[in-house]
């Protein structure tokens, strides 16, 4: 939802919940400012009278000194430990685990629908060209039996799956900022992103990018030498014992620079304000020298995620939305320890 709000005589706004409450913890809004968005009809309301809007994201005090189960990044602040976001996590799920699960629902249910329009024309083409050419012994590739505008169809289902992405993805970063900071969540902020929806597209893009730019970099020395050893030596055991372990050690450190764009659609749902090239620029900011918190963050769920195989992947909504708000504290908690 947007909101407007007076400041110092002025009208200011749109602005999402999400940098309303922000503007709210870092003093950029006093409680005696008033505010309106459009349920309110004419009336504006002082910015005391919402609830929750100026209670601080739940934090862990720092200790003194810090105990060993904290986590401390290379710039010395101290992280909020992996356990503790999980619990938070749970806390904020509290009464709204079935929110979370129908947003996911919804989610999961638009992209499924994409993907059999998409597919549906393919395989019904393909059929009909089969049957037309089975009974009289023909033999004939399959694609050729796609007519062109099923073809067509197709191939712009694709387009727009590429093209929603990231307004998508936005919407869902957005309702679990919202869930973890008590900002009424509703099933409806997934398509908030669309309000942003060519910023979100070219973070998207700009995110693949740098991603296939960083694995190419990894990955040509590890070519090299494969191609280097296979070209000067008989093919012998011992290469392999070389260039799998130099493949795995150029893999990683790809994933590694990777690992610095986890957070730019949250930066993104935190402020639509926000290009795409600042949003990753933040990101990398707020990973720096947190990679491998994150990493193990991700670790502590995939036993859970393991364990929703015996569902038949039901189970995965419910560890979806577990992880996800995990995450949204540890985005915020990140954000936190950047700017204080």
């Amino acid at each position: 939802m947007e909101w407007y709000y007076h400041r110092n005589g002025q009208q200011i706004g749109p602005v999402q919940e999400s940098e309303l409450q922000r503007l709210a913890q870092s003093g950029g809004l006093s409680p005696q400012d008033l505010i309106w968005n459009s349920s309110m009809g004419e009336k504006w309301t002082p910015a005391s009278s919402i609830e929750g809007l100026f209670v601080m994201p739940p934090e862990i005090p720092k200790p003194s000194p810090i105990p060993s189960s904290s986590t401390s990044d290379t710039s010395g602040s101290t992280l909020i430990p992996n356990k503790e976001l999980m619990r938070m996590a749970r806390a904020s799920l509290k009464g709204k685990w079935g929110l979370a699960i129908r947003m996911s629902l919804l989610w999961l249910l638009i992209w499924v629908v994409l993907t059999l329009v998409q597919s549906t024309p393919t395989f019904i083409a393909m059929h009909h060209g089969y049957m037309a050419t089975h009974g009289q012994g023909l033999i004939a590739p399959m694609k050729n039996a796609i007519p062109l505008p099923y073809r067509i169809t197709s191939i712009s289902i694709q387009i727009l799956q590429v093209l929603v992405i990231g307004a998508f993805s936005v919407g869902f970063f957005s309702f679990y900022l919202n869930l973890v900071r008590s900002l009424n969540p509703r099933v409806s902020d997934l398509f908030s992103g669309f309000r942003i929806f060519w910023r979100a597209f070219f973070a998207v893009f700009l995110v693949g990018i740098f991603s296939l730019f960083w694995i190419i970099v990894f990955q040509i020395p590890a070519f090299a030498l494969s191609g280097i050893l296979s070209h000067q030596f008989a093919p012998t055991p011992w290469i392999a014992w070389v260039v799998v372990p130099f493949d795995l050690i150029c893999m990683i450190a790809a994933i590694s620079f990777i690992y610095s764009y986890a957070m730019t659609f949250f930066v993104l749902a935190d402020d639509h304000a926000t290009g795409p090239l600042k949003a990753i620029r933040k990101s990398k900011g707020l990973m720096r020298g947190r990679k491998l918190k994150l990493l193990s963050l991700q670790l502590r769920f995939l036993a859970w995620f393991l364990l929703t195989l015996v569902t038949l992947m039901i189970g995965g909504l419910w560890v979806g939305a577990y992880y996800h708000a995990a995450l949204a504290h540890f985005y915020d908690d990140l954000r936190t320890k950047t700017h204080s």
